[in-house]
């Protein structure tokens, strides 16, 4: 698993929120070009643009969907990293992969209470790491291999 901490952190999730917003500027340049095409004045593309931010619709809604989800994975992914950190500094050298939540994927359901070295689970993927069905959607812990609770 990577360890970005600190400053590292803080470049990945810039970089994220940075990429969604100029996604976002494209989009929104592209829809303005295109209602101006059509006729409209600048005055109603405006309202449209003004309701659309009000509302949560379709332009504004979504932005602020995406930058909710790159702010929610990138704490998980802190959260998980500094756990990761305190297993190792405590000496655990192997974890159980442990499902969570009601909707879990058929890719996570098969891992559920495997058991190997963190570099062993990488190589096939951690969780929130992509290589699921659920993608960075995931629930999932890897938890010390003698961790008995729920």
């Amino acid at each position: 698993m990577p360890e970005p901490v600190g400053d590292a952190m803080t470049i990945i999730l810039s970089n994220q929120l940075s990429g969604v917003a100029a996604t976002k500027a494209i989009e929104i340049n592209t829809t303005v070009s295109t209602m101006l095409a059509t006729g409209m004045t600048n005055k109603a593309i405006k309202d449209v643009l003004l309701n659309d931010l009000k509302s949560g619709g379709r332009i504004f809604g979504s932005l602020k969907n995406q930058f909710k989800s790159t702010v929610r994975n990138g704490v998980t992914y802190s959260a998980n990293t500094s756990a990761m950190n305190e297993f190792k500094q405590a000496g655990v050298e192997e974890f159980r992969w442990k499902t969570r939540g009601k909707n879990i994927c058929d890719d996570c359901a098969m891992r559920d209470g495997e058991i190997g070295t963190l570099e062993e689970i990488a190589n096939i993927g951690l969780p929130q790491s992509g290589f699921s069905i659920c993608g960075s959607n995931c629930k999932c812990k890897l938890v010390a291999v003698t961790y008995t609770g729920e």
